[in-house]
């Protein structure tokens, strides 16, 4: 009869959008899934008695919503919370973790640089519900251990901004890993290890994410789902970035590049681009990189990306920096600042701005708020970065007091390069030269100078090797020890003729007036 009927053509229309998304045609699947909710509308409106209606349209809003996500669009928010409304009004701790999973950005932030309290709120919900449910078995029930370490694993990504947060991400990134290890499920593993990098991303845990990469690696090789063999090596290419070998970062981020091109979400094709930006920067390549970033920022529009301008704030930071171009955007960055709450340590965009134009006074201005907190950066994932940001500043500055306390703080890492927003300030090294030279520790300044350029050689980072070689002639010109003075004009005679060949503004002026005084 016509019931029959209408539920044949709301099944066919739902089946028709499982299809499509299986076969990456997220867009078809969102039309299908409107269709199918369409269609239930219009038996529903007749009269027609299709059984349990109200949890028909849940399980099609959440299909919807996943789709819709995938599909790069902002409406997947919306439909998700409904179906997260309607399984909480039913009491269906199932469908309740399943619409909360469907609104995550597969394993990365929802949206860098915020604190989406609402989804975190939702995915706790459901934790919550589903534990509940399950009683005593949810620590033995293997359906149950999985939806329990994604959920945990999913909360710990999104608390990764703000550092009040940084304890109760790690205990719950812990708790997902021991639920995954014990399940031995590959599929759960991969789920857990990738929001797990952010979870505990900080200096002292590149150990533990070079191999916890390594090993997503190895499992997504074998993994029947696409997406894990992008995110590893999305992952990859910024820890080997960390570790300061850009050439393995470069190769990861093309071969994420590739795999997002051909999975086509709009999250994973502007991830992909925004990736493969720090390696190109860091090889001095100005021109490519700009390339690189404005096709990131088009494609993370068009797709629907809402932190978009979050990710090309900084790296547009870092190139106009290199080219000389940060006054062109300073009012940007003061702007930036106040949306940037999460990250109370963003002034120093602008207080190195100031630095950059000589302008001193403002630049203390600027900077007041940090040594306002004692010069005690947030310890979340852009510690280290902007720890060396504050280096930088605090030596131009010639803050003493705070010059002390960072070098106590950045020494433990001496082997690693900043990352963040997929790109790198560079080697740790340097910024410990710089707080030295502060401190009138000329020696110990020029051993570290020494170290730093000799790797900025070796991985080819022409820019930085730049303003190594004029930070070490400045500390050898002013130990005046027998021979510095010749060495001192090598060195700033070898910095200014790469940066004049290779468009390096920021290093020529340092070098200039150091050459021509020397």
């Amino acid at each position: 009869g016509e019931e029959a009927t209408a539920a044949r053509a709301v099944d066919y229309a739902a089946r028709a959008g499982d299809r499509a998304l299986a076969q990456l045609a997220q867009h078809e699947a969102v039309a299908y899934y409107r269709q199918a909710l369409t269609l239930l509308g219009t038996a529903e409106g007749g009269g027609a008695d299709l059984g349990d209606l109200e949890g028909w349209r849940m399980e099609l809003l959440i299909s919807l919503g996943d789709a819709q996500r995938r599909a790069g669009d902002p409406e997947h928010r919306a439909t998700l919370l409904d179906a997260a409304g309607r399984a909480r009004q039913r009491g269906d701790a199932d469908a309740l973790a399943r619409a909360a999973l469907a609104s995550c950005r597969s394993g990365y932030i929802s949206a860098a640089g915020t604190l989406d309290a609402e989804k975190v709120s939702l995915l706790e919900d459901a934790l919550e519900a589903v534990t509940e449910r399950a009683g005593p078995s949810a620590t033995t029930d293997p359906a149950v251990m999985d939806i329990r370490a994604r959920l945990l694993a999913s909360i710990s990504v999104e608390l990764v901004y703000g550092e009040i947060h940084r304890q109760r991400r790690i205990t719950v990134s812990d708790e997902a890993l021991a639920l995954a290890r014990a399940l031995d499920d590959p599929a759960t593993l991969c789920y857990v290890l990738i929001p797990r990098f952010f979870a505990i991303n900080s200096p002292a845990t590149l150990a533990q994410r070079l191999a916890d990469t390594a090993e997503l690696l190895a499992l997504a090789e074998t993994s029947d789902d696409p997406q894990n063999r992008f995110l590893a090596h999305f992952l990859r290419a910024r820890v080997t970035l960390e570790a300061g070998d850009p050439a393995t970062a470069a190769a990861h981020a093309e071969t994420a590049l590739a795999v997002a091109d051909e999975l086509g979400q709009p999250a994973f094709r502007w991830m992909a681009r925004w990736t493969r930006f720090g390696p190109v920067l860091l090889a001095g390549k100005l021109h490519e990189a700009e390339k690189i970033l404005c096709d990131a920022s088009a494609v993370g529009t068009a797709g629907g990306q809402t932190d978009v301008w979050v990710i090309d704030a900084i790296q547009r930071f870092v190139l106009r920096f290199e080219q000389g171009r940060l006054d062109e955007v300073e009012g940007e960055y003061a702007a930036l600042v106040d949306r940037l709450v999460v990250v109370p340590s963003a002034c120093q965009y602008v207080a190195l701005i100031h630095c950059e134009a000589g302008r001193l006074d403002r630049a203390r201005e600027a900077f007041a708020p940090v040594v306002a907190r004692g010069y005690d950066l947030p310890d979340d994932v852009v510690w280290l970065g902007m720890s060396h940001v504050a280096a930088e500043i605090v030596h131009r500055l010639d803050d003493r007091a705070g010059a002390a306390v960072l070098l106590d703080r950045l020494a433990p890492y001496a082997e690693l390069f900043s990352t963040f927003g997929g790109v790198t300030f560079g080697y740790t090294p340097y910024y410990l030269g710089l707080l030295e030279a502060t401190l009138d520790r000329l020696d110990a300044a020029i051993a570290h100078f020494a170290d730093a350029a000799q790797t900025y050689e070796r991985v080819g980072a022409p820019a930085h090797l730049g303003r190594a070689q004029v930070a070490w002639a400045k500390a050898l010109l002013a130990r005046r020890s027998p021979g510095d003075a010749e060495q001192a004009r090598t060195l700033l005679t070898e910095a200014v003729t790469a940066a004049r060949e290779q468009g390096f503004v920021s290093v020529q002026r340092r070098a200039a007036p150091l050459l021509a005084g020397s």
